[in-house]
């Protein structure tokens, strides 16, 4: 189980495994795939249907959730607060934004770019 946190509030997720059905390239770990992709699509992702209908990319995914859901929160970051005693970095708790927020941003990054003439 995947456990997302750093708020204290134990949000306790399952989204994903790793297969035990096939070995590891040399080098990586196993494959991880989603708790809701059948098992016959594992090999072949692309030919999976669409879990949500008219939701063909991640743009209209994303799109969705800022309309149905636009407080749930999306994005998390953590500050670096330094090194611990062995060097590795320790981190602060998360900060989150919502839906709505990341979409405002997103949004204003798009404009920027259009504006310098930056878009293709």
């Amino acid at each position: 189980m995947v456990q997302a946190g750093g708020d204290g509030v134990n949000r306790p997720i399952r989204y994903a495994f790793f297969r035990d059905d096939k070995e590891a390239d040399p080098g990586c770990s196993r494959e991880l795939v989603s708790v809701d992709m059948d098992r016959k699509y594992w090999d072949s992702p692309e030919s999976m249907p669409l879990v949500i209908p008219g939701c063909d990319t991640m743009l209209k995914l994303f799109k969705r959730h800022v309309r149905l859901t636009p407080e749930r929160t999306f994005l998390g970051t953590r500050e670096e607060l330094g090194k611990d005693e062995k060097g590795r970095p320790r981190f602060g708790e998360y900060s989150w934004k919502n839906f709505k927020e990341v979409d405002i941003v997103a949004q204003a990054i798009a404009r920027g770019i259009s504006s310098m003439n930056l878009a293709t």
